[in-house]
């Protein structure tokens, strides 16, 4: 396997594991939108016992959606180093990359700005301050 197919590979692997983060993300975004939104509509009528599990699970999934945040920003972030490292050690590969680069630069650049990364940890933190508001809620109606 010579370098630009090993570079090549590489790529490819970043682009699958975006894609996967994007997937798991927009599941985690589902379940967590459409729980709150049944549990929200279905208020009076469930029992505070109910109530505070939900919010209880619903923070737990939350949890669990920080965490393939990390991991996947783990990932992205390894595929990039693997693909600069080939890129910074051989200089007539630098030279093919800079020429198809569309920036021609001979780093692989990342977007600008807060970035889907931030705006997802954001919404997570959001729906585990609504979990929270909601666990909070079901004690005090529970008294």
């Amino acid at each position: 396997m010579n370098k630009e197919e090993a570079f090549k590979i590489i790529m490819n692997s970043f682009e699958k594991e975006a894609d996967r983060t994007w997937s798991r993300n927009n599941i985690f975004l589902m379940i967590n939108a459409g729980a709150l939104s049944i549990i929200v509509h279905a208020w009076s009528n469930l029992p505070p016992v109910l109530l505070s599990m939900a919010g209880m699970g619903g923070m737990i999934i939350c949890c669990l959606w920080r965490q393939a945040i990390k991991i996947s920003g783990y990932h992205e972030l390894k595929w990039i180093r693997d693909a600069e490292a080939i890129l910074l050690n051989n200089p007539e590969f630098m030279e093919y990359f800079q020429a198809i680069s569309p920036h021609g630069s001979s780093r692989i650049k990342r977007p600008k700005g807060p970035g889907a990364r931030k705006c997802i940890i954001y919404t997570n933190s959001v729906f585990i301050i609504l979990w929270f508001i909601l666990f909070i809620g079901s004690i005090f109606r529970f008294l």
